[in-house]
């Protein structure tokens, strides 16, 4: 099992960036190691997402197994702080007493506060000029473990980089002209520095990865592995540039923060809020461009696109076959490895609509396929399937999922801004896909008073690469989908007493 884990890791750890090939590291090199979380690393998250082990090996342990060798001075330094600051720790929190705190309901008290990121250890310049001295390389790592079991983080000193973690990497950055920075993270933060140290050569989005993630971690800086995940998400240069920036607020510890239904110029108790001293409500104005859909669709480049990620070799795609099957289409690709070193390469299929009578974003992912690790030189044909009903949008007059009458480009690549169009599905009329019901719309009360994102006019369909096929898609060719019958409920509801039923509301303990 912690093998798997581990190669779990090695498969997702993403490669932001990696000039001058800083890494992967040769054996025996010698850098200086930098932030707490390189003895302290996170492994998983807070609350629900808390999880915990035994002893299990830190980054800088396993990076010397791998022969990473630390400056040994520094090392003893941050040992020396992480000990002491364990001692300050100790008493916070009696763990003996976790099952009555749980069944009381007190877990909430202590745990639902939220956690604030553990500040850096200044490290005094003479260290850091002795440890500069042995080395041109360092490594910083960023740790963050925020949040909370009922807090959301905060965007300050939290999202942002911390005072003592912006002085912390502009003493570095000042001292070593070959940085990598590693990314212990339990979510997004703000990574605009990156680009304001020329001597970060190097960025690795490890995010908390469990018990084996420092092992996995170790083996991609020392070579053993090629790093080969992809983003799961956009990562913006600016806050500011997220949709959702004006929207969402988070600090339940300063109410006068939070948003609420009168604000939005909403009815609170049109909307079955009463009796509270304070409504929260965040508006979800994206509508249907989230994430990638809105930077694609609105012409704004991030910092880090969707489904991006750098490897140690390079890669070429060719031979690109897509046809129609029975139930979709079926698209084949040749991916060769073209570097020298072994590795693994992800292909993405989107999307795009053009000529529909509903708007679309500019394109959608509709399948990933993964190859295998390639030695130099080795080629793998992957394949993707696309059923017809991706092809479907939902049609909120007729209750229906159906793919409209128009064209769809289909798009290949390696991230969502790195894609070539492979093909071009026609279809001259409606077709019907699945029959449902309207549930969770909009209430009557709102209609109206909420702008959603309106995306600029489509532009002109590109011009169709020479030998592109194009295909045309009939309603003959596919198959109405029958909707699934509801599971039943087996439970007898009605032998619950009150308090039973209000514990499995809220979901802690065996009972109130």
């Amino acid at each position: 099992m912690r093998k798997i884990a581990r190669e779990i890791v090695e498969g997702s750890v993403v490669l932001l960036k990696n000039e001058e090939e800083l890494l992967p590291f040769a054996p025996g090199t010698k850098a200086a190691f930098f932030g707490r979380a390189q003895l302290e690393t996170i492994l998983s998250g807070n609350g629900s997402g808390a999880a915990k082990a035994g002893h299990t090996a830190n980054i800088l342990e396993e990076c010397e197994r791998r022969e990473i060798c630390p400056v040994p001075a520094l090392k003893a330094y941050y040992e020396e702080q992480v000990g002491k600051s364990a001692q300050e720790k100790q008493g916070d929190f009696d763990f003996s007493q976790l099952k009555e705190a749980v069944n009381s309901g007190l877990m909430y008290e202590i745990f639902g506060k939220y956690n604030p990121p553990a500040a850096e250890f200044s490290v005094p310049e003479e260290l850091i000029r002795q440890s500069a001295g042995e080395t041109d390389t360092a490594v910083l790592v960023i740790g963050r473990q925020s949040g909370g079991e009922e807090c959301d983080r905060h965007l300050e000193d939290d999202y942002y980089l911390t005072p003592s973690e912006k002085a912390l990497a502009a003493q570095v950055c000042g001292a070593f002209p070959r940085v990598a920075v590693i990314l212990n993270i339990n979510g997004l933060i703000d990574l605009s520095w990156l680009e304001e140290y020329p001597g970060i050569q190097s960025a690795v989005f490890l995010g908390v990865p469990g018990e084996e993630g420092p092992a996995a971690l170790a083996n991609i800086l020392c070579g053993a592995v090629s790093p080969s995940g992809k983003l799961p998400v956009t990562i913006a240069r600016h806050y500011e540039e997220y949709p959702a920036a004006l929207d969402f607020s988070w600090d339940k510890e300063h109410p006068e923060k939070i948003l609420t239904y009168e604000e939005y110029g909403l009815d609170t108790a049109a909307n079955g809020s009463k009796g509270f001293a304070k409504s929260p409500v965040t508006v979800y104005r994206e509508d249907i461009y989230l994430g990638y859909r809105y930077f694609d669709t609105f012409g704004k480049k991030p910092l880090f696109p969707f489904g991006f990620g750098l490897s140690y070799t390079r890669f070429s795609t060719a031979d690109v076959k897509v046809e129609k099957t029975e139930n979709g289409l079926s698209v084949t690709a040749v991916v060769k490895n073209e570097g020298s070193r072994s590795g693994k390469e992800v292909l993405q299929l989107y999307s795009s609509a053009f000529g529909t009578e509903t708007k679309h974003p500019y394109q959608e992912l509709k399948g990933i396929a993964k190859t295998r690790e390639l030695a130099c030189g080795e080629s793998e044909t992957l394949s993707l399937t696309l059923p017809w009903e991706e092809l479907a949008c939902y049609q909120e007059k007729t209750a229906s999922w159906s793919i409209e009458s128009g064209g769809y480009l289909l798009r290949l690549g390696n991230s969502s801004a790195h894609t070539e169009i492979v093909a071009c599905v026609r279809v001259g009329e409606d077709i019907s896909v699945f029959q449902t019901e309207n549930c969770l719309g909009i209430r009557d009360c709102n209609r109206g008073r909420i702008e959603f994102l309106a995306p600029p006019e489509a532009s002109a369909v590109p011009e169709l690469p020479q030998a592109v096929p194009v295909l045309e898609l009939t309603a003959s060719e596919v198959r109405p989908q029958t909707p699934a019958a509801p599971m039943p409920l087996e439970a007898d509801w009605e032998s619950f007493s009150p308090e039973e039923l209000a514990a499995l509301c809220v979901g802690y303990g065996p009972g109130t």
